[in-house]
């Protein structure tokens, strides 16, 4: 192969390389996520799975997420593996390690190591991996202590060159400490991961050659570089070209002898049967060609052009200098609350609900950051929601009295839900307000809604930053800021009646309905109207919710999300008589993008409005 040779403008030689490292840096940083975004992604979800965890004990299980979408990035491709395991199994490949821990209660199992497959049956062989970690200096002691503290797992997955009489066969899995090591990366590092990820998908997959490539294998030898240096000057922005270089340089020779070892067990060859032959030939030559373009092979891929394009075209290019330059605080907290509502799961039963809300004492007193307290805040709003429409749905005593505290206390669930949510969370009240018949109350909390919502700081789903935004709130704290400017979706389970209304969405769509809060406003108003006998506000709040769907450009009702929508237009057009319209409503949510999936529920309805316009007429 021959020495690198970078094609840029004449203006742009060898010398210039750091100057666009940093602009690919600022690039990414922008479309990947800067420092603080890639860690509260991190941490949001790391709260998820301590709370989780609390119920999946109860139930006898543990579970761990790991992928791409663990470790911080957010590709439309990035995956998100779970792995769910009995923490009364444990395995020993010895019987001296019987003695080392009260076998009481557990299933001991032990595991046959001998003539096996490396990858296969791990102890003895992963003790070279720790000294080699510690002879390199990476990771770092801490950072060691915590992957072996954790272990590995086995996973009911045989060798791929195994005869069948090994039908037991396990395969090790270090996905914890895969997860660890890309946590203690730096973020130059994690960019570089992200570059290898790009080109990948952009560059190398453009063949059926490239495809034998996979993400994996790319995040195996940046975790030999790292290790073969893991000198921070050397992983640097200014350096993120080089980064790349010297990855794709491993990548080449691991093809060129068809050998790319795991990093924790060298002697397991992922590359073994898989990259050899005429296939091994192409993707050489394949290689080959982007070796002698040098870095400049980047610019096959569409996402770096578009980053690196401008500073290339314009020696005067101005590199923003900062992360409060890529990032502003509007910016900062439109992410981390799309990153919020992305992971809103909650229990299903009322026993792991109170399980879980008896576990957040303990974890309020870790310590946490502002990111991790503030999830744990949103996370104890939803979960204080899905426990009071548990505690709706179950058979309540006739008797006034029992009915009477069953209600007061559900109702102080849902406002306290409202104290700790965002500023939509209180909506639920209304919600059950409905459910209860008190119908001038849900047009009271309605009111109140309308006038919170329509604040003109209040961050909705358009992702325009508000202008004001910053001067109303942005001196509060991060959960004043949650509470007063953020809008979610009001989400309804599909295990639970929130609204007769929408029985047929809730069992044929998604395992949860997400509602736009102000369709859901307006939905209310004209049902509560209706009960009331109140035609002329149930005609008018009609009509404002048919103004809302026609003349929104997306900021109050998200285009992905107008099939629900629609289907609650015709719903209340259905409730108040005209048949026509609700008729034309529900033939239009079968027009949108089927978020909801709820098409068959939308054909049912088509069928009930037909059916009474032939006994109309």
């Amino acid at each position: 192969m021959s020495p690198v040779n970078l094609k840029l403008p004449t203006y742009y030689r060898m010398e210039h390389i750091f100057r666009v490292s940093e602009v690919l840096y600022v690039g990414l940083c922008c479309r990947l996520g800067t420092p603080t975004i890639v860690n509260l992604r991190r941490e949001v979800m790391d709260m998820e799975l301590m709370i989780q965890t609390t119920a999946m004990k109860r139930h006898g299980t543990m579970f761990t997420i790991s992928g791409s979408y663990r470790e911080g990035f957010r590709f439309k491709s990035s995956d998100q593996d779970t792995m769910v395991w009995n923490p009364s199994h444990k395995l020993i490949y010895e019987m001296s390690q019987f003695k080392d821990f009260d076998a009481s209660g557990l299933d001991v199992i032990l595991m046959e190591h001998s003539g096996t497959p490396p990858g296969f049956y791990w102890p003895q062989t992963a003790l070279a991996w720790v000294a080699r970690c510690q002879e390199k200096g990476w990771p770092v002691q801490s950072v060691l202590n915590e992957i072996t503290s954790t272990g590995c797992h086995v996973i009911p997955i045989g060798s791929n060159v195994s005869c069948d009489e090994y039908a037991l066969e396990w395969r090790l899995s270090f996905s914890q400490a895969e997860q660890i090591l890309v946590y203690s990366m730096n973020h130059t590092q994690f960019l570089c991961y992200g570059v290898l990820k790009i080109f990948l998908k952009e560059v190398l997959s453009s063949t059926n050659q490239g495809s034998l490539i996979c993400s994996y294998f790319l995040k195996t030898i940046l975790f030999w570089e790292i290790q073969n240096d893991p000198d921070s000057l050397f992983w640097r922005p200014s350096n993120l070209l080089t980064c790349f270089w010297v990855c794709f340089k491993r990548l080449c020779k691991c093809v060129l002898d068809s050998n790319c070892p795991n990093f924790f067990i060298p002697e397991n060859n992922m590359f073994r049967l898989k990259i050899v032959g005429s296939q091994q030939e192409a993707l050489i030559s394949q290689l080959n060609r982007y070796y002698e373009m040098g870095v400049a092979c980047l610019f096959l891929g569409p996402t770096f052009m578009t980053i690196l394009e401008p500073a290339l075209s314009s020696p005067s290019f101005v590199i923003p200098s900062s992360e409060g330059d890529v990032m502003s605080l509007r910016g900062l907290d439109q992410n981390f609350r799309n990153e919020l509502f992305k992971r809103q799961k909650v229990p299903q039963s009322k026993e792991d609900c109170f399980m879980i809300l008896k576990s957040i004492p303990s974890l309020v007193q870790l310590r946490l950051s502002q990111f991790q307290s503030l999830a744990l805040q949103h996370a104890t709003a939803n979960i204080l929601v899905q426990l009071a429409f548990i505690l709706a749905d179950y058979p309540a005593s006739h008797q006034n009295k029992t009915f009477y505290i069953q209600d007061r206390r559900i109702v102080n669930v849902l406002r306290l839900s409202s104290r700790f949510g965002p500023v939509s969370q209180l909506l639920y009240l209304g919600v059950y307000y409905y459910r209860t018949g008190r119908y001038n109350k849900v047009l009271s909390i309605a009111g109140i809604c309308q006038k919170r919502f329509s604040q003109p700081f209040v961050l909705h789903f358009d992702n325009l930053m508000r202008q004001r935004y910053f001067e109303s709130v942005g001196m509060h704290s991060l959960g004043q800021r949650m509470r007063e400017g953020w809008m979610s979706y009001i989400n309804f389970c599909n295990s639970i009646t929130f609204l007769a209304e929408l029985y047929f969405e809730q069992q044929e769509g998604t395992a949860t309905v997400p509602i736009p809060p102000f369709v859901l406003i307006h939905m209310l108003c004209v049902l509560c109207h209706f009960r009331l006998g109140d035609m002329s506000n149930c005609l008018q709040s009609l009509t404002d919710l048919q103004t809302l769907l026609l003349y929104d450009d997306g900021m109050y009702v998200p285009f992905d999300i107008r099939d629900i929508s629609w289907q609650i237009l015709g719903i209340c057009q259905h409730v108040a008589g005209d048949l026509q319209g609700a008729l034309q409503s529900y033939r239009e949510s079968l027009r949108q993008k089927p978020r909801h999936r709820i098409q068959r529920a939308t054909g049912i309805r088509i069928g009930l409005v037909l059916q009474q316009l032939r006994e109309r007429y």
